[in-house]
């Protein structure tokens, strides 16, 4: 039963959605632990609607400036995650479709 058990991790472990997850929710815990969340909320509540765009590029700048490379770091992996994972789960609805699946 080792070797099944052992098997059946090595085959989760060499998944790559279970490496992007985990970049995931670490990229996101450190956000979380670098950045008030709450405080960002606010901020972008704040901002008119059309001003956003700017707003968040200026933020970025501040926080480049300023030397927070870890912030910066955390958002772009979790951006970056983010849009995989919804190409891949529209590409898979796609190819659902388009054998008559869904």
């Amino acid at each position: 039963m080792y070797r099944v058990y052992l098997s059946f991790l090595l085959s989760i472990a060499e998944h790559r959605f279970f490496w992007k997850g985990f970049l995931f929710g670490a990229a996101l815990a450190l956000f979380g632990r670098l950045v008030h969340v709450a405080a960002v909320a606010d901020n972008v509540l704040s901002v008119p609607l059309a001003n956003l765009p700017a707003h968040v590029l200026n933020a970025f700048e501040h926080a480049y400036v300023s030397g927070e490379f870890l912030t910066i770091m955390a958002v772009l992996v979790m951006v970056t995650i983010g849009v995989s994972f919804v190409r891949a789960f529209v590409r898979l609805s796609l190819l659902d479709r388009s054998h008559g699946l869904a």
